[in-house]
């Protein structure tokens, strides 16, 4: 099949449903046979990183590990922008295969005269209508609230929350995580679900595009035995009981 593929995507695993979504359309582009280059930025240049491209953005989603095995058996490419790659201080000694430190100008001469189709997966927060909460005491015009749960496995619990730790300092008064809270399952052996509350979907899709918050998903996916689980849940009705 001619004509090439371009997907630009901008955020990492602080995102991770716009992440699935992105490998999803290169995969199903390289695998019909086109040549297809994935550009990262900003905080997507960690997934050209060994070892960060974890996790499973919700249930019934495909899991990320095997998206990008896909990619590279159907002869994806990666061009990392040096720029972003350089300023987070990573090693170009950990880059996975396939992918590249190439910037713009690389980019549009692998794309050539002929043009490509391209997609772009960036972190601007998307405009949501308000919709109606319902409530015991009131129903009014609100933005709903945000719940985003995070399951994942680990023996290295210490470590991990030393990283959060450290990521709830950097954060101060920038964040817009309004709760957390860390659970551990009584029947599953090191398993653990943060729950993270935010007023609403726009104000964590905020405090995902913190560049703070990436380089906690990246240490989280590092720490973790296996891929973490995602789930992205809006509220529709609280009540005190």
């Amino acid at each position: 099949m001619s004509g090439k593929a371009v997907i630009s995507l901008t955020t990492g695993l602080e995102d991770p449903e716009r992440v699935t979504v992105a490998f999803l359309v290169a995969v199903g582009a390289a695998e019909n046979g086109r040549e297809t280059l994935m550009f990262l930025t900003k905080e997507a240049v960690r997934l050209a990183l060994d070892g960060v491209g974890v996790g499973v953005a919700c249930d019934g989603c495909p899991g990320l590990p095997d998206l990008m095995k896909r990619y590279e058996a159907a002869g994806g490419r990666y061009f990392v922008c040096p720029i972003c790659f350089n300023t987070k201080k990573l090693d170009q000694g950990q880059l996975i295969a396939g992918a590249e430190i190439q910037g713009t100008v690389p980019m549009w001469k692998w794309i050539g005269d002929e043009g490509a189709t391209t997609f772009s997966y960036w972190g601007r927060v998307p405009e949501r209508r308000s919709r109606r909460r319902s409530t015991v005491t009131a129903a009014k015009e609100d933005p709903m609230s945000f719940i985003q749960i995070i399951e994942y496995k680990t023996t290295k619990i210490d470590e991990l929350n030393a990283a959060l730790d450290g990521w709830l300092e950097a954060t101060k008064g920038r964040r817009a995580a309004s709760r957390g809270v860390q659970t551990k399952d009584r029947d599953a052996a090191n398993t653990y679900v943060q729950i993270v509350e935010f007023p609403s979907y726009e104000e964590a899709m905020g405090n995902s595009n913190l560049p703070e918050t990436g380089e906690f998903a990246a240490k989280l996916a590092s720490l973790c035995d296996g891929p973490p689980t995602f789930r992205n849940l809006d509220v529709v009705r609280e009540e005190m009981m």
